[in-house]
């Protein structure tokens, strides 16, 4: 339950960042990432899942900023870590039931 309860806070923590940048902001914050030989921004979107602010270049290539990049590997992490937990706890169960029995 903890580590679902801290993939929660990180998940938080990066939504925080996008939600409380208005959007001149993050049109900066697009700006200055921009690559090099990337021509000009036509639009930003937000993707949930990973968790990401993406930037789309007129010639359909496009990149994440303001996330910070440990967000979504952490998330994936804790979540995987949360998921063994609960299997093993399961097999535990169902080991001490069948050894009660």
């Amino acid at each position: 339950m903890a580590t679902v309860t801290v993939a929660l806070a990180f998940y938080i923590w990066g939504c925080l960042h996008v939600l409380f940048l208005e959007d001149q902001e993050q049109g900066e914050a697009c700006e200055q990432a921009r690559p090099e030989g990337t021509p000009t921004l036509i639009g930003r979107r937000g993707d949930f899942i990973p968790l990401r602010l993406v930037c789309e270049a007129s010639n359909g290539h496009d990149y994440s900023v303001v996330i910070p990049h440990y967000i979504n590997p952490t998330v994936a992490v804790l979540l995987l870590l949360a998921l063994a937990c609960a299997l093993g706890s399961v097999l535990l169960r169902y080991k001490q039931r069948d050894s009660a029995g």
